[in-house]
């Protein structure tokens, strides 16, 4: 079988706010690895062109990925929405240049035992869709928000 695809889709902070609101007082959800709850790591190479990113993303039916460097080690992220900014920007000659050009430099990443109550944090803070999890900096998976909210819904 090929890599797992996956979508992210917007939900509203103020709504995650309020479905967590109180809720590690009273569940086990703060004892669950993230790993747990990934679905496996998609990665792009920092130097990938965005048209063969976006090709991919399409046919994978992705919308973001983790970006690695020469060594595999997270440098940034990609999403679709990144991909239609820079073709917005640049117009078709932005297929031919690096992801690395438009992708979300410096990403908040978890190692892959932090635990759901952090990633869910981390979610609300920052507005997050999706949290790449690491081993040693190495991308192994991604944790969506609309998976921790499906967790959230299920421990109730």
């Amino acid at each position: 079988a090929g890599a797992q695809a996956y979508v992210l889709f917007p939900i509203d902070a103020a709504v995650l706010r309020e479905q967590v609101k109180g809720l590690f007082a009273r569940s086990p959800l703060s004892r669950v690895p993230v790993k747990n709850l990934a679905v496996p790591a998609v990665e792009v190479r920092e130097t990938e062109t965005v048209s063969v990113v976006a090709t991919r993303f399409a046919e994978k039916n992705l919308s973001g990925a983790a970006v690695v460097n020469g060594t595999g080690r997270v440098v940034g992220f990609i999403s679709s929405k990144d991909i239609l900014v820079a073709y917005r920007l640049r117009g078709r000659p932005a297929g031919e240049m690096p992801v690395s050009n438009f992708m979300a430099r410096y990403p908040i990443t978890l190692e892959e035992e932090a635990k759901l109550d952090t990633a869910i944090a981390l979610f609300v803070r920052h507005g997050l869709h999706a949290i790449p999890i690491v081993k040693g900096g190495k991308p192994v998976g991604v944790l969506l928000r609309l998976d921790a909210l499906r967790a959230v819904l299920a421990a109730e």
